[in-house]
């Protein structure tokens, strides 16, 4: 599928991270962002206004701004399981960079 080779591409990790932060607290605009900046599917673009919604709500105290520490291990912790189930996209077929 186009979204997977996408995801295989890298182009969603730095998108997600400037979108995310750009646009926090609103995960609406920020799914925006990030469609227009990766050209994934809107079913794909839907599970990440979800994981966006669940940063910005979830772990709203450990994510008050960009690259807070406890910020990521919440995400991974509470919002990911949810959107991996949601996406079928794991950090495994992203880029770290």
């Amino acid at each position: 599928e186009a979204d997977q080779i996408l995801a295989a591409q890298g182009v969603m990790q730095s998108a997600s991270k400037t979108c995310i932060w750009s646009n926090h607290p609103d995960a609406a605009a920020a799914a925006v962002c990030f469609a227009n900046a990766t050209g994934l599917s809107a079913p794909c673009v839907a599970c990440f206004h979800d994981l966006f919604s669940c940063a910005f709500t979830t772990c709203a105290t450990e994510c008050p701004g960009k690259d807070t520490p406890a910020c990521q291990p919440c995400i991974a912790d509470k919002c990911e399981p949810t959107f991996i189930q949601c996406s079928g996209i794991s950090d495994d077929s992203q880029d770290n960079g």
